[in-house]
Order: structure tokens, then C-alpha cells, then sequence
């Protein structure tokens, strides 16, 4: 007999975490979007709680705030899309 597992994963509504915020303010819009080649006003709706960046562009993220920390440190991908709840 086969028994299958479903996992349940659930994502709360996105906001952009204080420490996201704060690093990409100070990292500053302009050198995030001339990094990573996307338009100033989808980081803008990142930090407005409007969408949450794509997989890519966080991975590409979090490169960078592991080679220019600024103030805030290194982010990590909680730090990006808050958490993330899984169920078994």
C-alpha cells in the first residue's frame, strides 16, 4: 500500500522586513537596480509590500548583501520574504 505525504505550504501575505528595507535603502535603489537590471519602480513595489522579488532576483540579492553588507549585515531568504511556514 502507497502512502503519500502532502506538504502544506503557506506564505502570509509578503511585507518587506525592516532589515530588507533598511539594507537596500542602504545599498541604495539606484545600485540595486543598476546590479541586478531590474526597474527602479519594481524595487520601489518590493518595499511598498506590492509583490515580493522572484526567486532569481533574491538569489542575486543576497549575493550582494554578502559582498556589501552595509550596516544591517548579510540577509538571508527569511529576511527577504519573511517567514515561511511548512506543514507535513
Amino acid at each position: 500500500m502507497r502512502t503519500e505525504v502532502q506538504t502544506l505550504v503557506r506564505v502570509n501575505r509578503w511585507q518587506p522586513t525592516v532589515k530588507f528595507s533598511a539594507w537596500v535603502h542602504a545599498f541604495t535603489v539606484y545600485a540595486l537596480h543598476r546590479s541586478i537590471q531590474v526597474e527602479r519602480k519594481t524595487i520601489y513595489s518590493w518595499l511598498n509590500g506590492i509583490r515580493a522579488p522572484r526567486e532569481d532576483n533574491a538569489r542575486a540579492i543576497l549575493l550582494l548583501s554578502r559582498r556589501y553588507p552595509k550596516k544591517v549585515g548579510a540577509l538571508t531568504y527569511e529576511d527577504i520574504y519573511g517567514q515561511i511556514e511548512c506543514f507535513l
